[in-house]
């Protein structure tokens, strides 16, 4: 998690000295997998080897035939870095073989994909087909991931053989897969939220014209009442323009909010996306210069911006339309903690920042979960954008027994918040700023964290200082043994 491997290694080490002499199970090859998977990052090839050789030699049962191939196809991988080409051929073949015979058809497009790698210095045309062959398979399981992958290998070869035209054609596709398979959940969010809007507009319509229909059957039977009804039909009528006006002021409400939804998502994911297009185009080149690697990263930070900015957006334009509702359930405040450290530990790990969680085990909370997990996830992303490279984060609670709350405080030692802008976080809103690495921040995520903390009866806070750092504060609904 923290980037050291070698202690990751030691930590390996010892489960797997737990498992010795235990039934072969699932989670126990996962174990021997990983450790071979270090190896090979570690460079450690040779024992990467016998760990995956282990893994096969183990897997021979079918209920473990998935996992059996794993090993094969990865025991491949590792004797073609190795140099052994031989070797590695005929562990990919093995696994195509075995994957055949049990009909598992992703296992067999990925042993083909390893055959491919493995023969595409020596004989590129036949890695070529064998790639086609693998391509067939993902696109008849509809496989996109898998078929972006392929796409990529392809690329790969007609670079190698100077088809830079089926290359560049390769690549399109494999971006174009790519793309769909981000957008297919974004834009599935985005239906989502305007159906609702949708939903409610009608709702307001319908409402309206019963009101219209009952004020025009209080006319048709006005002239029938006397003085007393006369006064009634003025009550009603004033009844029906107070709920119409009410119901003018939510119509206008919701309308601004969409439009102000889809105007921030129109000009604050323009610029980042037209930026991850222009820098596309510079990887028609495989040799990349300096320039071109930041322009690589400039890339990925500027696809992650668009991201993040996007789901804060729908998040909070979902909470503006549909209202914050509460579910509160019982929940362990660690294990919801510890699940987004991990969630973020690859962006801290891009900057060397250390997360460190001085919560109590055994604390219970009384409220939302899913607020609970926006409200932190939120507070550790803004400290990781905030913070210096190599720097350190304190996630740490206080139990308030006698009124039954936790102080929860998240902690940085980055660039810190100036006296005026805490006194505007106060009445109102931060405004967009940057991060130590240039990173954006929009505040539309701290905004929404404020709201989940009030609708779980909380409070927010804040504690900054230029240069040296902020802490956050917030409250939150426990449950204290007594």
């Amino acid at each position: 998690m923290s980037g050291n491997r070698d202690l990751a290694l030691q930590d390996y080490a010892q489960a797997e000295k737990f498992n010795q002499g235990k039934p072969l199970s699932d989670e126990y090859f996962l174990l021997i997998n990983s450790i071979g998977v270090l190896h090979t990052k570690m460079g450690n090839h040779k024992q990467a080897a016998d760990y995956f050789e282990k893994g096969i030699s183990q897997t021979g049962a079918v209920q473990h035939v998935k996992a059996h191939i794993a090993f094969l196809n990865n025991a491949g991988k590792t004797y073609d870095q190795l140099g052994d080409k031989q070797k590695a051929l005929n562990y990919h073949q093995m696994g195509l073989v075995k994957a055949k015979a049990n009909g598992l058809h992703e296992e067999e497009a990925r042993s083909l994909m390893g055959i491919a790698n493995v023969l595409k210095n020596k004989d590129a045309e036949q890695s070529i087909q064998h790639l086609k062959n693998a391509l067939d398979i993902a696109h008849t399981i509809g496989h996109k991931q898998l078929a972006a992958e392929i796409y990529r290998s392809l690329s790969d070869l007609y670079r190698q053989q100077s088809r830079y035209a089926d290359a560049l054609n390769a690549l399109e596709k494999h971006h174009r897969l790519l793309d769909s398979l981000q957008n297919a959940n974004v834009g599935h969010k985005i239906a989502v939220l305007q159906s609702s809007y949708e939903l409610a507009e009608s709702k307001l319509r319908i409402e309206a014209l019963e009101l219209a229909n009952q004020q025009r059957t209080y006319q048709r039977n006005e002239g029938l009442f006397t003085a007393v009804a006369i006064l009634l039909v003025l009550l009603i009528v004033g009844v029906y323009f107070y709920k119409t006006t009410r119901l003018n002021k939510n119509l206008a409400a919701s309308n601004l909010i969409k439009d102000k939804l889809f105007s921030i998502i129109g000009h604050d994911l323009r610029n980042p996306i037209g930026g991850i297009t222009q820098l596309l185009e510079v990887l028609e080149d495989e040799n990349l210069t300096e320039d071109q690697r930041v322009m690589v990263s400039e890339m990925r930070k500027q696809g992650k911006v668009s991201l993040d900015i996007l789901n804060a957006l729908l998040n909070w334009g979902e909470a503006q339309l549909k209202g914050i509702h509460i579910e509160k359930v019982s929940f362990n405040a660690k294990n919801s903690i510890t699940k987004n450290i991990l969630a973020l530990q690859k962006h801290a790990g891009d900057k060397s920042i250390l997360i460190t969680d001085a919560t109590p085990d055994d604390l219970t909370l009384f409220g939302d979960i899913n607020h609970f997990e926006f409200i932190i996830r939120n507070l550790l992303s803004n400290a990781i954008k905030f913070s210096y490279p190599s720097g350190k984060i304190e996630v740490a609670a206080i139990n308030k027994p006698s009124s039954n709350i936790v102080i929860f405080s998240v902690k940085d030692h980055g660039k810190g918040i100036s006296g005026a802008q805490q006194e505007i976080f106060l009445k109102a809103n931060l405004d967009i700023a940057y991060g130590t690495k240039g990173e954006k921040g929009t505040g539309i995520g701290l905004m929404l964290s404020k709201e989940f903390i009030k609708a779980n009866k909380g409070q927010l806070w804040i504690e900054s200082k230029e240069g040296i750092g902020s802490t956050f504060f917030f409250t939150f609904p426990a449950i204290i043994d007594v």
